[in-house]
């Protein structure tokens, strides 16, 4: 019982700090320039594939992104790209 009212009380604490942070986030998320962090994530996400696999790993960025954008771009569902880039992974790492 004591676990319970414990984690009522703790939920109604954040539900209430919740809405309190939602309304001073709605005010700052106008001000952010979305094509400045976009970029800024994009370098982020090739340096580190850069700094931990290298030229290789590069390569495979480049032709996953390819990938989604040719998947984007042609109407057809990101599920079929997953599906046709997953099976034959889970197919070449099981036990036979």
């Amino acid at each position: 019982m004591f676990i319970a009212g414990v984690a009522l009380v703790v939920a109604g604490v954040s539900a209430l700090l919740t809405l309190a942070l939602a309304k001073k986030t709605i005010g700052f998320m106008g001000k952010i320039n979305y094509s400045a962090v976009n970029r800024t994530i994009i370098v982020i996400i090739v340096a580190m594939t850069i700094i931990f696999t290298g030229a290789y790993g590069l390569l495979l960025l480049v032709t996953c992104t390819a990938l989604g954008v040719f998947v984007n771009l042609s109407g057809i569902r990101r599920s079929t790209l997953m599906g046709v880039l997953i099976l034959p992974t889970i197919i070449f790492y099981l036990p036979f």
